[in-house]
């Protein structure tokens, strides 16, 4: 294959130089090249940045000299030629056009269009939603994860983020997707919806009242299985399954990303939920979550766990100073330690994230 790459500025302007253009494509035609390879080759041929846009997949972009493509929208005034089902390849050359840019773009497109995956023709009764459960399952080899992801118009090595989304309303979940990207592929497993998307925006994207929503960090779509495994993970900490006030996890936002949760990932990930439920501290909260004024208990210990002093945290309850110290004494000889030191606050904010984490455990396919 390298022997066919050729510097375009080489290549006569006649009909040689359309034998050898013609040649440079079939090449990757006859070897079943993928996508990427054949545009990653096409710029190093050109000499200039090439590019696929347009259609439901998300746009790639080759600078000149070859490369791995990445996602990148093509510039302002790119010569381009159609490949079918609103897709086009473009080519951004700075200066004046060479007289082969033409019959290169047309045969780029001819490439691109032979080789693009036909999902009903390789892939007979298998939608969307199977392929997709493919490429986010465990079960599946490299290879077929690959395969699977073409089979969706993905490209390997292009960066996707994934999402793992909880609403007990469709029409709310709904909303959230058609806000999300220009496009997503998604699937329901269990109660949860898994939607793979273009990199995240830069602006946090507006969540519906309702929705529960874990984002992994962008990756390429090859580790998409891995993104999903974290998007689940930071699902587990949103709403108000997690103590409202807790700063080291930003309140159980409704939108809580992968990158936020730190060693609690690690947590979450490898300590299997019956140890973490056995936890002598966290059976301490459920015993005081079962009393009669369970809920304004363990409301209590959150404000203290999340303010700097027992007088800021009475504050927030609106209660006295003394009656909450009150409170705070038989809460700590049901907790078995005392609260009001920095090591006691500490144990009591991982008491209280453990807990929220084990009311999910199984909520969650795995």
């Amino acid at each position: 294959m390298e022997g066919l790459i050729l510097r375009l500025a080489d290549l006569d302007e006649g009909a040689l130089g359309a034998v050898r253009i013609i040649a440079f494509f079939d090449g990757f035609v006859e070897h079943r090249a993928s996508l990427e390879a054949v545009l990653s080759a096409t710029a190093q041929f050109a000499g200039c940045e090439v590019g696929l846009a347009g259609g439901s997949v998300p746009p790639l972009a080759v600078r000149a000299g070859g490369g791995v493509p990445s996602a990148g929208d093509p510039p302002d005034g790119v010569a381009r030629a159609p490949v079918g089902d609103d897709r086009w390849v473009w080519l951004a050359r700075p200066g004046q056009p060479l007289a082969q840019d033409r019959m290169l773009l047309d045969r780029l497109a001819h490439a691109v269009r032979a080789l693009s995956p036909r999902p009903r023709l390789d892939h007979p009764g298998t939608g969307d939603p199977a392929l997709l459960e493919l490429v986010l399952g465990a079960g599946a080899d490299d290879a077929g994860r690959a395969r699977a992801l073409r089979l969706l118009g993905i490209e390997p090595t292009c960066p996707v983020t994934v999402y793992a989304v909880r609403s007990p309303d469709p029409a709310a979940g709904a909303e959230f997707l058609a806000g999300l990207h220009p496009w997503v592929r998604a699937v329901r497993i269990g109660d949860v919806r898994a939607v793979v998307g273009r990199e995240a925006p830069a602006d946090e994207p507006t969540i519906p009242t309702g929705v529960q929503v874990g984002r992994s960090a962008p990756v390429p779509a090859s580790a998409a299985q891995r993104a999903w495994r974290g998007a689940r993970t930071a699902l587990r900490f949103t709403g108000s399954g997690l103590p409202a006030g807790l700063t080291t996890l930003a309140g159980g936002s409704a939108l809580v990303t992968e990158e936020s949760l730190g060693v609690w990932r690690a947590i979450a990930e490898q300590v299997p939920g019956e140890r973490l439920a056995a936890s002598p501290d966290v059976a301490a909260l459920r015993r005081l979550g079962a009393e009669p004024q369970g809920p304004q208990t363990l409301a209590m210990l959150v404000a203290v766990g999340a303010t700097a002093s027992l007088r800021q945290a009475a504050a927030v309850l609106y209660v006295h100073h003394s009656t909450l110290i009150a409170r705070l004494t038989k809460a700590e000889r049901v907790l078995g330690f005392s609260i009001d030191t920095p090591a006691g606050r500490t144990r009591l904010t991982a008491a209280l994230i453990i807990r929220a984490l084990c009311a999910d455990l199984d909520d969650l396919p795995t």
